[in-house]
């Protein structure tokens, strides 16, 4: 057995695996120490964790509660938050970061040793480690590029959103349906920047299953509920292991508490939560029954609670998770509502109604990417390619706002999101079911201005131009990097070689935040004079979409 990470009365790690102690079941023994590997840092308390439970094997879970003085912890925390110790203190439990805070207090997310994400805060009360919040987090704000082709999928396939899943920088799509009914075909690829690579077959799905709903947590997927024929829902559970080779072999695991499809589950601190959908396949039997349950690795999913129900009865709606809220958008016979609650380990919260969607649709796909939200395709009597996104926040959903629009109407295609990059699989058109596969990337739009130090140039004198590019997301920005590539035209009345020392220039911050300039110098002929435009091109980088911008002077050619 992998030795256990985590702390106790949260989920405990073992690998990929979790295990949770309940307090009755969990004993804590105090022991002060000194240890530590900074001065500016004391351990107050070690604890250990012991499983009565006679269905789990025992084990001990060693956990340091680490209490940082004024100044930095050096040699215990990541480096990147070293500056925070006079502010925060940390849980150090088996070489992983946590952070312990107040009640109340919000934290941006930070980087665990060994580079894992984390987002879980903790309290300690009571001398007992216990989850109390998540983490929020300021969101970036962006827009998409245009959607680009890339690899098709081997078959049309009609995949409900949440049935393609990404782990680990490859994307899995399980079942579906294509013209020929719902199918168990697995297949998956590895994604980068230049879009999707060669899909293979890998292990198929014990069943021929579509409108259910899978989630990826951990090296590991798993699949609830679907629709397993004509007049057929199912409420079985199925999980496996996820690698670079593919799928490993399918398990069946604990079973919904209902038979289910239509449902949008997601994934937050090792537990799932699945959201309304559908017991039945007449008017009437939406449900709005929220269900939640513990992702334990190898062990599969743990015993379904639940919890809050949804505001309305709804079906296919689709849900996502940032930073400890979920947020669920649209959906048949709800219109254009959005809800969002936090999550706990202790199920749903209270749902709040938050900005309505732009259109009242279902069937679209909504992903998450650095505190934002962006919803591709949908139908409402037709089949839509509106592109939307907005901030996500604790105070709930922003101001909608448009993106590039998809190629096609789409409805129940997969989207993934990984690196900076947006996926979609699959789908259907209203003409039939598509193989094709697109891809975008999350950037910050830009706008580029010239200014020259003068606006007439002659006799063969020059004059200083500046181009100032601006990141203009209405969320947090970022300083722009990268070329700006000058041009003059016409060129019948500009000189050879009109700009010094070369026609690019390389961006540099300025003292306003999101703001980026750079300068040439412009040279003018000796002959008679003309009006021409100088125009600066920014190519854009991994954050930021290009723009240009351009000016006019009088010059002598």
């Amino acid at each position: 057995m992998l030795p256990p990470r985590g702390n106790q009365n949260q989920p405990l790690e073992y690998g990929n695996s979790l295990l949770l102690c309940k307090r009755s079941e969990v004993s804590c023994s105090k022991k002060n120490t000194n240890q530590t590997s900074s001065a500016l840092c004391r351990i107050v308390r070690r604890c250990s964790c012991e499983s009565r439970n006679p269905t789990i094997a025992s084990f001990r879970l060693p956990a340091y509660v680490i209490l940082c003085d004024q100044g930095s912890a050096e040699g215990t925390v990541p480096e990147s938050i070293n500056s925070m110790c006079g502010m925060y203190s940390f849980v150090n439990v088996n070489d992983l970061i946590y952070i312990v805070v107040s009640l109340g207090r919000k934290l941006a997310r930070i980087d665990s040793i060994g580079n894992r994400r984390l987002r879980k805060t903790i309290s300690p009360l009571l001398g007992i480690l216990v989850v109390l919040s998540m983490v929020w987090i300021q969101p970036a704000s962006a827009s998409l590029s245009s959607w680009s082709p890339t690899t098709s999928y081997p078959t049309s396939i009609g995949d409900i959103d949440q049935n393609c899943v990404q782990s680990s920088g490859f994307v899995y799509c399980i079942g579906g349906y294509s013209g020929g009914g719902p199918t168990t075909a697995v297949y998956f690829a590895p994604l980068s920047s230049s879009g999707v690579g060669s899909w293979s077959p890998t292990t198929g799905y014990p069943l021929a299953d579509w409108l259910g709903s899978c989630v990826a947590d951990s090296g590991f997927v798993y699949c609830i509920g679907g629709n397993v024929g004509s007049s057929s829902i199912t409420a079985g559970v199925y999980f496996a292991p996820l690698s670079s080779s593919g799928v490993g072999a399918w398990t069946s695991t604990t079973t919904y508490p209902t038979p289910i499809h239509g449902q949008s589950c997601a994934v937050s601190s090792g537990f799932v939560y699945c959201i309304s959908g559908s017991t039945g396949f007449t008017s009437g039997v939406n449900t709005p029954a929220v269900y939640y349950a513990p992702l334990l690795g190898v062990g599969g999913i743990g015993a379904w609670l639940s919890t809050t129900a949804y505001p309305a009865p709804t079906y296919l709606e689709s849900c996502v998770v940032d930073s400890g809220f979920v947020y669920c958008i649209g959906g048949y016979f709800v219109g254009s509502a959005v809800y969002f609650a936090q999550l706990s380990l202790t199920g749903v919260g209270t749902w709040s109604a938050t900005t309505n969607y732009p259109v009242g649709d279902g069937q679209q796909a909504c992903i998450e990417d650095s505190g934002m939200v962006y919803c591709i395709g949908g139908w409402n009597g037709s089949y839509l390619n509106n592109v939307y996104f907005a901030s996500l926040s604790s105070s709930g959903v922003g101001s909608w706002n448009t993106a590039a629009s998809y190629p096609t109407g789409i409805a129940g295609q997969g989207c993934v999101t990984s690196s900076g990059f947006v996926y979609c699989i699959g789908g259907y058109t209203g003409s039939g079911f598509t193989s094709a596969v697109y891809f975008a990337s999350f950037r910050d739009t830009t706008s580029t201005s010239v200014v020259c130090s003068t606006t007439k140039v002659v006799d063969s004198h020059s004059t200083t131009c500046t181009a100032t590019v601006t990141d203009t997301s209405s969320g947090t920005v970022s300083s722009p990097t990268g070329i700006v590539t000058w041009t003059c035209s016409p060129s019948a009345h500009c000189i050879a070689s009109p700009f010094s020392p070369t026609n690019t220039c390389t961006l540099s911050p300025t003292s306003s935040v999101g703001t980026s300039s750079c300068s040439v110098t412009f040279h003018s002929g000796p002959g008679k004079p003309n009006t021409v435009t100088l125009g600066a091109t920014y190519s854009g980088d991994t954050d930021h979409f290009g723009s240009s911008g351009s000016t006019t002077i009088t010059a002598s050619s």
